[in-house]
């Protein structure tokens, strides 16, 4: 096969590249890796049929590299330079979130989700009490604090047009049934105060991550 590719790519003045199929770190590992294969398609270690690679799958030095291509050497050569024009990056970075666009009369995200939430609460529990006030106003104060109103907006945006075309849609599970701005703006339905559930589990400035909601769609119009 590498002869071919050779072949085509003296023909056509097209660079070849060298590589090497990794499956484990060390050279050392590859008993282990066979008997794992073993393990996976539930073979005996003696069966001469079953599945085998050749313990050559370890992740090679640049000198081992170089040898085991010392017949092509621009292989080599052509690898490095694809490395090279590999851009650095940084991947610690605030998460990039979609906007959402607002309706006429809101010009900030988080104002237009503390309206939808104290309208929403209204439906929800009728006259708010200062418990119910206390605790929409702290989450809410944590979703702007970590950037995530927009995702807030969008969920309960698609679970709305959701509801409109008659696609039936789960009540909410997992850390996010915690959250009473989600009840209220009908991103879940259960009652988080009633059932005394943490809205930590779900935001917490402490443990930054992206928020997690789990969203049940029945089979049955979902291509509506």
């Amino acid at each position: 096969m590498n002869k071919v590719i050779l072949q085509i790519a003296k023909k056509h003045n097209i660079k070849v590249i060298a590589t090497n199929d990794v499956h484990f770190i060390n050279s050392e590992d590859s008993e282990a890796h066979d008997r794992l294969i073993c393990l996976n398609t539930n073979s005996d270690l003696d069966d001469p049929n079953r599945l085998r690679y050749t313990k050559q799958e370890f992740f090679k030095t640049t000198s081992e590299m170089r040898e085991l291509f010392s017949d092509v050497p621009e292989a080599i050569d052509n690898t490095f330079e694809i490395a090279e024009k590999i851009e650095s990056y940084e991947l610690n970075r605030d998460p990039i979130m979609p906007d959402f666009p607002l309706p006429d009369g809101f010009s900030d995200e988080n104002e237009y989700l503390k309206h939808l939430t104290y309208n929403g609460a209204a439906k929800r529990y009728g006259e708010l009490n200062d418990d119910i006030k206390d605790r929409i106003e702290f989450e809410l104060s944590v979703v702007k604090k970590m950037g995530y109103p927009g995702y807030f907006l969008i969920v309960q945006d698609f679970l709305r047009a959701a509801r409109e075309l008659g696609v039936s849609v789960g009540p909410g599970r997992g850390s996010a049934a915690g959250s009473v701005v989600a009840y209220c703006i009908r991103i879940t339905d259960i009652d988080p105060l009633k059932y005394k559930l943490l809205f930590e589990r779900f935001l917490n400035p402490d443990r930054i991550s992206m928020p997690d909601i789990d969203i049940d769609f029945d089979e049955d119009g979902r291509t509506k």
